[in-house]
Order: C-alpha cells, then sequence, then structure tokens
C-alpha cells in the first residue's frame, strides 16, 4: 500500500472504484486518500496531488475552494511535467531534512525582540 507521509500522519492512499469522482480525501474516522482505479496513471498522479492539496487545506483550515485547488494541481503537474530537473532536485531535497534540530541553538535576543522577527 502507498501511504502519503504528512506531519505526524501516514496517510494511506487507497486504489478503489470510485462511480461519483476521480479520488476523494476523508479525514474522519481516520485520514485516507481514495483514488479511482479506472484512471490513466498520469490522472491518478495528478488526483493525488489534488487530494493532498485537499488535506492540506482542511488540516490547515484553509478552506481552499475546489476550483483553487483544481488550478493548482493542473499549475503544478506542468511545472513538474515540463520541468523534470526541478523534480530531481526536489528528490534529492528530500534525502535531507529541511531542519535538522540537532544543531539547532537558542537566539542571542529575546523573542519579541525586533530582532527576533
Amino acid at each position: 500500500m502507498d501511504y502519503i507521509e504528512f506531519s505526524h500522519y501516514k496517510v494511506p492512499v487507497v486504489f478503489t472504484s470510485l462511480s461519483e469522482s476521480f479520488g476523494e480525501f476523508s479525514f474522519y474516522p481516520y485520514p485516507e486518500i481514495r483514488i479511482d482505479t479506472g484512471l490513466k496513471a498520469e490522472i491518478q498522479t495528478s488526483t493525488i496531488l489534488h487530494e493532498v492539496m485537499e488535506m492540506i487545506s482542511e488540516i490547515y483550515g484553509l478552506n481552499l475552494e475546489e476550483s483553487q485547488i483544481r488550478t493548482l494541481e493542473v499549475s503544478l503537474m506542468s511545472v513538474f511535467f515540463r520541468n523534470p530537473w526541478f523534480m530531481e532536485r526536489l528528490q534529492k531535497g528530500a534525502e535531507k531534512p529541511v531542519c535538522d534540530l540537532g544543531s539547532f541553538t537558542l537566539p542571542d535576543t529575546l523573542p519579541d525582540s525586533p530582532e527576533a522577527l
């Protein structure tokens, strides 16, 4: 089974027959992404991205509209497919954490000082 790891969630991506949509994200009773098995592989990939954005919107309370998510989905898929060098860079970047808290040191300024902003 495939999973999307996001924050502290490990969200299963379930490939199943869906009659009314390409895919769907549900948060209750547990987070899950479902993708229609009748779609071509590239449409499934685009739909997974769409549902990941639905998940992020729901978890963070962004309240993105369906049309906004569709626009982001199509735009990002275009960027990814037309720029393979960028995809390679993203994959290489995923090998290392963005922030290594092991080397974190406290700032010299107070948290509410202008220097800390």
